[in-house]
């Protein structure tokens, strides 16, 4: 009994029950050569990949593919970091943002390529494509005046003030929550031949906006959530929704 309380508790155990990146160092350390080594790595590395899952920074995902540049969280953690480049572009929303995205994505094939392509055309207009207050309030989707209110239409008015006629003009809607920042996010155009659902557009709808021109932006969409949270609304909705234009054509 004296001996094998002399030789306490296995050191891989100590360290798998600790759990933390040094622990499992310096086990590897002191104990170069035992046989449960290669589990203790392997611990390691899930263990870089929780961190970087729980953090989700661009930084922390780059260490993790730096050290496991072959690792089990490499393809998703690509996409994900494109996916943190692309909204750290769009919280600045500048020209240089933009441009800077695109230069580090230049082979990527993905749709956010060509979103940023699309808002690099935007940015030097933004503050010339002005809305004014956005109003949030519950609709019937079918503009039926005696039917249930089922929705919410989102309407501003818009103000072209770049200096060219505007042939083209999508709208993104970000929905958003007191402590989640945007919950859900659509795309809406305020000058279109057809929309994205292929429901028709009337002839307003459809005319070019000339410079100093204003035109009312209307959006009606079911309750926030309804689509990704297996019908039900999403809770977090502080019944406010920001708008920005993302795609904008000038007419020649």
């Amino acid at each position: 009994m004296l001996a094998l309380l002399a030789c306490g508790p296995d050191p891989f155990d100590a360290a798998m029950d600790d759990g933390s990146i040094e622990a499992l160092r310096s086990f590897l350390v002191e104990n170069p050569d035992h046989r449960l080594g290669y589990m203790a790595v392997s611990a390691i590395e899930k263990r870089y990949g929780e961190i970087a899952q729980e953090l989700n920074t661009v930084e922390a995902w780059d260490d993790y593919m730096s050290r496991y540049p072959e690792g089990e969280h490499v393809r998703d953690g690509r996409q994900i970091r494109e996916r943190l480049m692309y909204d750290i572009a769009a919280e600045e929303n500048t020209p240089e943002s933009w441009q800077a995205f695109i230069d580090a994505y230049q082979y990527s094939t993905t749709p956010l390529k060509d979103r940023a392509e699309q808002r690099l055309v935007v940015a030097p207009h933004i503050d010339q494509l002005q809305f004014g207050e956005v109003s949030v309030n519950p609709a019937n989707l079918a503009e039926n005046p005696d039917g249930p209110m089922d929705g919410y239409a989102v309407t501003a008015e818009f103000h072209n003030t770049t200096g060219q006629t505007i042939d083209k003009l999508t709208i993104q809607i970000d929905f958003t929550s007191d402590n989640d920042g945007v919950i859900q996010s659509e795309r809406w155009p305020l000058v279109a031949d057809r929309n994205p659902d292929r429901t028709g557009r009337t002839e307003l709808e459809q005319r070019s906006i000339r410079h100093n021109e204003h035109r009312e932006f209307l959006f009606t969409i079911e309750p926030i959530g309804v689509s990704y949270n297996e019908g039900e609304p999403d809770t977090r909705w502080n019944r406010q929704a920001v708008l920005t234009p993302v795609f904008i054509v000038f007419e020649e």
